[in-house]
């Protein structure tokens, strides 16, 4: 099977790449210094340091249709019919749909 990307995929790749680019890549350094210095996790960094602790959450959306799918995704996974698991869903108008929250203390 060929799982190449369609257009908008590749758009929220290439944001997705830059983000890491930007913001991971740069504090990677100072990751690295505070576990090995501290023996723990090192907080989230965010522009002015760490991100507060708190209670976070992370979503992640997908629906099983023309608009969001390549068709030859649609076809490998009739539809999204063929998904099972924890997160797929059905959507407003019936269509699969993958839906996954997750709340998380940083």
């Amino acid at each position: 099977m060929d799982f190449d990307l369609s257009a908008r995929s590749e758009q929220w790749r290439s944001k997705l790449q830059a983000f890491f680019e930007k913001e991971v890549l740069p504090r990677h350094r100072a990751w690295l210094e505070h576990v090995a210095g501290k023996g723990e996790t090192a907080p989230f960094m965010g522009e002015r340091g760490p991100f507060p602790e708190d209670l976070y959450r992370f979503e992640v959306l997908a629906h099983f249709n023309q608009v969001w799918q390549p068709d030859h995704v649609l076809r490998a996974t009739h539809g999204g019919r063929a998904l099972r698991g924890p997160g797929m869903t059905r959507g407003a108008v019936g269509q699969p749909t993958f839906f996954l929250r997750e709340e998380i203390r940083l």
